[in-house]
């Protein structure tokens, strides 16, 4: 059963589709998803049950920022060693 702040499986495997596909760097969530982002049903709630999972390890290879954006918007690092783009690992 999914709890009102988890994200589900599907979900999960979504993020980390867009993980492996992101350069590393800092995003916010909309970011990460890119033109994806509008589809989502309400990105508030969906920003927050992504940030959840990012702080419990549900979703590896990325991680919160201690600082959020000017608009205050949380923001989360995909790390050099965990970004990967077509297959290869960066280093």
């Amino acid at each position: 059963m999914v709890e009102p702040f988890d994200l589900s499986d599907d979900e999960l495997q979504e993020a980390s589709d867009v993980v492996r596909r992101s350069s590393p760097g800092v995003y916010t969530v909309a970011k990460l998803y890119g033109p994806g982002w509008v589809a989502k049903d309400s990105p508030t709630t969906f920003g927050g049950r992504f940030k959840a999972a990012v702080a419990a390890g549900r979703s590896p290879g990325i991680s919160v920022h201690p600082e959020k954006t000017g608009a205050n918007a949380t923001q989360h690092v995909v790390p050099i060693t965990r970004a990967r783009r077509s297959g290869r690992r960066f280093i």
